[in-house]
């Protein structure tokens, strides 16, 4: 068969073949900008950095396709530990991975590392420019979940501290009723001295507030 005749029989093949692949991308490709679109609005309603972690990672392994994918939440002070989330496999980038930094004010906030694609496509340029847009967005996430953290922690701190007055006024109440009790009683029987019982636990009460107050 010449070539003439190859093309002539071949030709409406690939014609065919061409054309699906092309449809399949265009596909693939409106699913993943749609499912990317869907995590940048989820992630903006999460409040706290270990959710946003989970809620990243798990998302763009589905979004993409791929075999797994890693959101690590950098730390901000000395001491503190960085927060990660996996989920699926994440191999080294040599393999396959695509890391994605998360960057504000100039700085990496986080990291996004994202798997080999499960059916084996490499990911395209504007692959990387949709994840790195994705990026920005979690930029500004993880800076309001932080701060609603912060605030919760601060709402948690005053709770605990409003208890712990609540306990000690209290305990003044009981103080002060159980003194108006033994005063009224000396009063009553004439017995009322500096040296009086009333007197010494009127000093060891005062003595004991005292403490509180320090402590």
């Amino acid at each position: 068969m010449g070539a003439a005749g190859a093309a002539i029989l071949f030709g409406p093949i690939r014609a065919r073949v061409s054309a699906e692949i092309d449809r399949r991308f265009r596909r693939d490709r409106l699913h993943y900008v749609a499912a990317l679109g869907e995590i940048g609005d989820a992630v903006r309603a999460v409040r706290e950095p270990e959710a946003l972690a989970r809620e990243v990672a798990e998302r763009v392994a589905e979004a993409v396709r791929a075999t797994g994918a890693r959101l690590r939440i950098e730390p901000r002070t000395h001491g503190e530990e960085p927060i990660v989330h996996t989920v699926g496999q994440v191999p080294p980038v040599s393999e396959g991975t695509v890391e994605i930094p998360v960057e504000s004010d100039g700085a990496r906030v986080a990291l996004l590392s994202v798997g080999p694609r499960a059916g084996g496509d490499l990911f395209s340029r504007e692959d990387r420019d949709l994840l790195r847009a994705l990026a920005a967005e979690l930029a500004v996430a993880l800076e309001n979940a932080r701060a609603f953290h912060t605030i919760a922690s601060m709402s948690r701190d005053l709770e605990r501290q409003n208890v712990e007055i609540r306990g000690l006024r209290d305990r003044l109440e009981d103080e002060n009723q159980f003194l108006r009790t033994m005063i009224e009683r000396e009063i009553e029987e004439g017995t009322i001295v500096g040296r009086s019982a009333v007197v010494r636990e009127l000093r060891k009460t005062l003595a004991r507030l005292g403490a509180s107050d320090a402590s």
